[in-house]
């Protein structure tokens, strides 16, 4: 029987067809790599022996195998805070996420959606190195929220929760403290003070 045995033939499908290919090269040892397939793309295989006598009948895997990277994409970051806003523009920075799949993060991905909308709109094209990012180009009052990606080798995580909305305005905070009053004037009835106005008036 071994001396008449030659080897054997791999033929792949995707799954939900019904078309076998023959995989090319040859394969004399009970093994092989099939290369050149989807990522993220489901097949069925099967191989068959052959002899001098012709081809054996085909023996299949059990179930459909999913061609992917061998880790996963990024978790989700936590929920991003807001760093600093004005009229036009929100800052944002984040933390990585504490587990990236099994392959280093090399960058994040972020979308902005305005308060009480569905739809979440990208804000880069190509993901951010750095953990932080500033949305630019916003429309004055309008209150916004983000959210943040992760990315590796496998592809984007899950997005992060959103942010709390933050409305595109120019910031306003307490004024600073005045100096110390000083006594002016006093009559029976009556004080007259005076101070300094403070350095700071918040805006």
């Amino acid at each position: 029987i071994c001396s008449n045995y030659i080897g054997y033939i791999l033929e792949k499908c995707p799954e939900n067809s019904d078309k076998w290919e023959k995989v090319p090269g040859i394969f004399t040892q009970p093994k092989g790599t099939i290369k050149d397939l989807e990522t993220n793309k489901k097949y069925k295989f099967r191989v068959k022996a052959e002899n001098i006598y012709g081809v054996g009948e085909p023996l299949e895997t059990t179930s459909s195998i999913i061609v992917k990277p061998p880790y996963d994409p990024p978790d989700a970051p936590d929920t991003p805070e807001i760093a600093d806003y004005n009229s036009n523009y929100i800052k944002l920075k984040w933390e990585k996420p504490k587990k990236d799949g099994g392959n280093p993060v090399t960058g994040y991905n972020i979308e902005m959606r305005e308060k009480g909308r569905n739809n979440w709109t990208p804000c880069n094209t190509i993901p951010v190195r750095g953990k932080e990012y500033t949305a630019s180009n916003l429309r004055e009052g309008r209150s916004y929220e983000f959210r943040v990606a992760a990315v590796n080798e496998a592809g984007p995580g899950a997005p992060s929760k959103p942010t709390q909305s933050q409305k595109a305005e120019v910031p306003i905070f307490p004024a600073d403290a005045p100096d110390q009053p000083k006594v002016d004037k006093i009559t029976k009835d009556s004080v007259t003070l005076s101070w300094k106005k403070p350095l700071n008036d918040g805006g």
